[in-house]
C-alpha cells in the first residue's frame, strides 16, 4: 500500500429506518447514481441486509481521510437536496 492515509475508495451506506419505503429507498440510490454520472465516477451498488444499500466508489488519492468524509458529506447533502 502507497498511501495508507489516503482513502482509495468511499463506502455510502443507505441504510432506511423502518419509516422508509423500499420505493424511496431505490429513488435514493438513483439519485446517488445520477450524481456519480455527473462526476464522471464509477460505483457498485450491493444489498446489504435486508433493505439496505451501499454504494462503493473508487477515488483518486489526493484526499485525506477527513477530506474524503467532507466530500461524502457534502454530495450526499447535496443528492438529499435534490430529493425534496
Amino acid at each position: 500500500m502507497d498511501s495508507p492515509h489516503r482513502p482509495s475508495y468511499v463506502l455510502i451506506d443507505l441504510d432506511p429506518g423502518t419509516d422508509t419505503s423500499r420505493a424511496d429507498l431505490l429513488v435514493l440510490a438513483r439519485l446517488h447514481r445520477t450524481a456519480f454520472e455527473h462526476l464522471k465516477l464509477v460505483a457498485q451498488a450491493k444489498l446489504t441486509g435486508r433493505r439496505g444499500i451501499q454504494i462503493w466508489v473508487p477515488v483518486a488519492g489526493d484526499l485525506d481521510f477527513e477530506g474524503t468524509r467532507a466530500w461524502v458529506e457534502e454530495l450526499s447533502r447535496t443528492v438529499g437536496a435534490g430529493r425534496a
